[in-house]
C-alpha cells in the first residue's frame, strides 16, 4: 500500500515454552497509512498483542523472537535495529497505549513527574517547557483542571481519567504510529464512548496511523477504517470496515458476527463458535480453523489456505473461498450465469 506508515510483510514469531518451540504467529501480513486506523479483531489467544508487542520490539526476550518476515516502519527495517536504537524510536515516532493503565503507570510518581519524563526524553524541552507541554496535553484530552491531575497520583484518578492520561502520553511526542491495546475494555459504555472520540480527534489532528486491537466487533465497527480479523496467529480477513462487517468471506469472521446479541429483536439463540482457539503447540497441518468451522473440506485438513484477494482491498485465507472466487471466475469467462 503506497505511503503506508508501517508495513508488515510475511511475520513469524515463534515462542520457547520449555524446551519445545511453536510458531504463535504465521505469515501475517498487515499495512496501515497515516490518518488511519486499522482494527486488529479476534479472540483471546489468536495472536493480536503479540503482533503489537513485535511491531514495538517489545517481546519477552529467551521467550519469543522474530524468526522471519519483515516489519518496515516510515523506511525502517526495524527487525534489524538494536534495543538502544529501538528505545529512541518507542515513544517518540511509535506509541502504545495498554488496556490496564494502572499496570502502564509507575504508582510512585505523579502523572506531572511521568509526563514530563516522556517529554523531555524525547524532545529538546527544559523542565519548564516540559511542564507546560504536559499541561496542554492534558488539555489536548479534555481533562479539566490540569494542573491538580499533574500533581496527583495514578491511584487517586478513576478508571477513565486514567486512560486519557496514558493517551495523552501517547500523544505528547507526536507519534506517526499509534498503538491501541484494548484501550476500553475496563471502562464502562459512556467513558468508553468518550475515548473513542479522543482517539479519532488525535487521528484527525496529527495524521498519526494507529493500530487498533479490540476483541469488541461493535467498538471496531464505530472508529475503524479498516479490519484485520486475526485467528490463531493468521491473519484470516481483512478488508474495509463496512465491506467486511457487512459482506463477510471467511467462515470465522462469519462466526464471530454472529455471535454479536441482536437487542431491535430480542429473539432466536445466540450463537457461539464451538471449541477453543487451538493450543500454539498442537496446532494441526491445514487450515487453523477447519476444527471449529462447518464448511470444513478434504482440502481443508491437509494444506495450509494462501492469502487471496477477492476484490480491491478485501483478501481472505480460506479454501471454500478459494474454490468461489475460482468459479465465479470461470462463469465469468464462459459467459454463463
Amino acid at each position: 500500500m503506497e505511503n503506508s506508515v508501517l508495513s508488515i510483510c510475511d511475520l513469524a514469531v515463534d515462542l520457547t515454552i520449555g524446551r519445545e518451540k511453536a510458531r504463535v504467529l504465521h505469515e501475517v501480513s498487515l499495512t496501515v497509512t497515516g490518518g488511519e486506523i486499522l482494527g486488529l479483531v479476534g479472540e483471546s489467544g489468536s495472536g493480536k498483542s503479540i503482533t503489537a508487542a513485535a511491531i514495538m520490539q517489545l517481546l519477552p526476550g529467551g521467550k519469543a523472537a522474530i524468526t522471519g518476515g519483515s516489519i518496515s516502519f516510515r523506511g525502517q527495517e526495524l527487525t534489524r535495529k538494536t534495543p538502544a536504537e529501538m528505545r529512541k524510536i518507542r515513544g517518540k515516532e511509535m506509541a502504545m497505549i495498554f488496556q490496564e493503565p494502572m499496570t502502564s503507570l509507575n504508582p510512585v510518581f505523579t502523572i506531572g513527574r511521568q509526563l514530563t519524563d516522556v517529554i523531555m526524553t524525547h524532545q529538546d524541552m527544559s523542565k519548564r517547557q516540559a511542564e507546560a507541554h504536559a499541561t496542554a496535553m492534558l488539555e489536548a484530552v479534555h481533562i479539566r483542571e490540569p494542573e491538580r491531575i499533574l500533581r496527583s497520583y495514578p491511584h487517586e484518578l478513576s478508571g477513565g481519567m486514567r486512560q486519557r492520561v496514558m493517551i495523552a502520553i501517547a500523544l505528547s511526542c507526536s507519534p506517526a504510529l499509534l498503538i491501541a491495546d484494548e484501550p476500553t475494555t475496563a471502562l464502562d459504555v459512556t467513558i468508553q464512548a468518550q475515548i473513542l472520540r479522543l482517539l479519532q480527534e488525535a487521528v484527525k489532528q496529527t495524521g498519526a496511523a494507529v493500530i487498533f486491537i479490540s476483541h469488541d466487533l461493535g467498538v471496531v465497527s464505530q472508529i475503524c477504517d479498516r479490519v484485520a480479523v486475526m485467528y490463531a496467529g493468521e491473519v484470516v480477513e481483512c478488508g474495509g470496515t463496512a465491506q467486511l462487517l457487512h459482506t463477510p468471506r471467511h467462515p470465522y469472521t462469519q462466526a464471530l458476527l454472529a455471535a454479536i446479541p441482536d437487542f431491535s429483536t430480542m429473539a432466536g439463540q445466540l450463537s457461539a463458535i464451538p471449541g477453543t482457539v487451538p493450543d500454539v503447540r498442537s496446532i494441526l497441518p491445514g487450515c487453523r480453523f477447519q476444527p471449529r468451522c462447518s464448511c470444513t473440506q478434504d482440502i481443508c485438513t491437509g494444506k495450509k489456505p494462501e492469502n487471496i484477494t477477492v476484490r480491491a482491498g478485501h483478501t481472505v485465507r480460506c479454501w471454500l473461498v478459494a474454490e468461489e472466487e475460482a468459479g465465479d471466475a470461470a462463469v465469468a469467462k464462459t459467459g454463463c450465469c
